[in-house]
């Protein structure tokens, strides 16, 4: 039941950040509001979860699989294409990575380096988000997820595992790589590649664009801005950064946003039309203007703009079906969790009705898609995308890769050591992300930061690093320290 209730409650936080990825490309591609995007996206994805089970999830799945293979190295061939080849791609992103950035104070040291390693100071920070949150947590946690653990438990041999893991392993080799190469090289072409021609609509000379966002705290970057019309309807489509601002803090200090951010370069043709280079890296190139009439740096926004601008139209189409594939395949297991997990692991347990929770099933699964969809409306920008990501994955590993691993592996595992494991990996990483990572505990507002802010590093670093080495010990002390699993029971388990 606690594994049940825990599912059940996160899973919609990650249902959130794969809604907004694949509502942004749609609302990008099309031109349409976002929330239509995302309202008519999550209608789509009730209907055939709440109708067809997990067989319908895993049938659909299977054909999105394909299609996202197809369309990713479809993707990674043509973005080097575009960019001269490999050899000259990777040259320039590397010579990219020299130029002043504005993440330079926490350790960036270009696309193609590592960040800067240490401990004790703000600028090791960026190593310690790259290793903890994006390697570490996302890497071991994807291990744990349980709309994946319900897959396996459908295997019905060995043979079907040995035959998954080669072919499993090459689709996730070709997803996550063609995703950080791409999104690495979408730098270089916005800032030396891209040309916009059109028609300047208008420019905003200075205004203040959000860098940052989160509960209580607008972090803006002042801007000049060009408005920029490439259709001929006389309304602008494509909007800019023209240039960057200096600041002086109230200390006196001045910050050189002028350097840290290139002007964009504006030839005027003779048709009376402009070519404009935008000489800007990818999250300067994510300009939107929110719902609320501001204007914001949003990185959810960058590989649809990417799509649109370095693709040709036909490829936006396919590549449309490839992220809409993606996202549906796993929003439809993620509800399918949800929804089984308040059905069968809490309402079955609490009343002893088994096999008859297939209505609370599908009213579990429409609540965690109302859920998910409050949060994508809610949420959107301030690099929600990852950072729910990485929640849910560090949560999964440290509450249930233990007793996972130790019931496939470790005949000696008990069931106490299971429920002990689960429960302090939870406790750890709920108390790490609601009192010392700096940017959760700011957003949840039980503090007004990191307990540890005077302590740089610790409070970016992720909850995996503390709480699974945590939930293993418990694991393998409370096991020693119980009675082993009847004879009769492992045989049962491991015949």
């Amino acid at each position: 039941m606690f594994a049940g209730l825990l599912i059940f409650l996160f899973i919609p936080l990650y249902a959130a950040a794969v809604l907004i990825g694949g509502c942004e490309f749609i609302a990008t591609k099309f031109g349409i509001d976002y929330n239509v995007a995302l309202l008519v996206f999550s209608v789509i994805i009730a209907a055939y979860v709440v109708m067809g089970g997990l067989k319908g999830v895993m049938y659909s799945d299977a054909l999105q699989g394909s299609i996202m293979f197809v369309g990713m190295l479809i993707l990674l061939l043509w973005t080097y294409g575009k960019l001269g080849g490999v050899s000259e791609a990777h040259a320039g992103l590397s010579e990219m990575g020299k130029m002043p950035s504005l993440f330079g104070s926490i350790g960036f040291k270009g696309w193609t380096a590592m960040p800067e390693f240490g401990w004790g100071a703000s600028k090791y920070d960026l190593w310690w988000i790259v290793i903890s949150t994006i390697t570490l947590g996302v890497g071991i946690g994807v291990l744990a997820q349980p709309q994946l653990g319900v897959r396996f438990m459908t295997v019905k041999s060995k043979k079907e595992l040995n035959r998954a893991v080669l072919v499993g392993g090459v689709f996730i080799l070709v997803m996550t790589g063609v995703a950080f190469t791409v999104g690495s090289l979408s730098n270089l072409y916005f800032f030396k590649y891209e040309v916009i021609n059109g028609t300047i609509i208008s420019t905003t000379e200075k205004v203040g664009v959000i860098a940052k966002k989160e509960r209580g705290l607008v972090k803006k970057v002042p801007c000049a801005l060009l408005h920029i019309d490439t259709t001929g309807d006389g309304e602008a489509d494509i909007n800019i950064v023209k240039a960057g601002h200096d600041v002086t803090t109230p200390d006196g200090k001045t910050i050189p946003f002028s350097k840290l951010m290139p002007a964009a370069e504006v030839k005027e043709l003779a048709d009376g039309t402009v070519e404009v280079h935008p000489r800007a890296n990818a999250y300067l190139r994510a300009l939107i203007k929110t719902g609320d009439g501001e204007w914001m740096f949003n990185t959810g926004s960058i590989i649809p703009i990417f799509v649109t601008r370095a693709m040709p139209g036909w490829f936006g189409l396919v590549f449309l079906v490839t992220l809409l594939s993606a996202a549906m395949s796993t929003l439809s297991s993620q509800f399918h969790a949800v929804g089984t997990s308040i059905g069968r692991d809490v309402y079955e347990q609490l009343t002893g009705k088994h096999g008859q929770s297939i209505g609370v099933t599908r009213v579990g699964i429409i609540v965690g898609i109302i859920i998910a969809v409050l949060i994508s409306n809610y949420a959107r920008g301030g690099y929600i995308i990852a950072r729910a990501t990485a929640i849910f994955f560090g949560l999964c590993a440290s509450a249930f890769l233990p007793a996972f691993v130790g019931g496939l592996f470790w005949k000696r595992m008990t069931r106490p050591a299971a429920i002990a494991s689960m429960v302090t990996g939870f406790a750890v990483t709920a108390f790490w992300l609601l009192f010392v990572k700096a940017k959760e505990a700011v957003a949840i507002g039980l503090v007004k930061g990191s307990i540890l802010a005077d302590h740089p590093n610790w409070p970016v670093v992720d909850p995996i690093v503390v709480a699974l080495p945590i939930s293993i010990i418990v694991a393998i002390v409370v096991t020693l320290a119980t009675k082993p699993p009847a004879q009769d029971h492992l045989d049962r388990c491991f015949k």
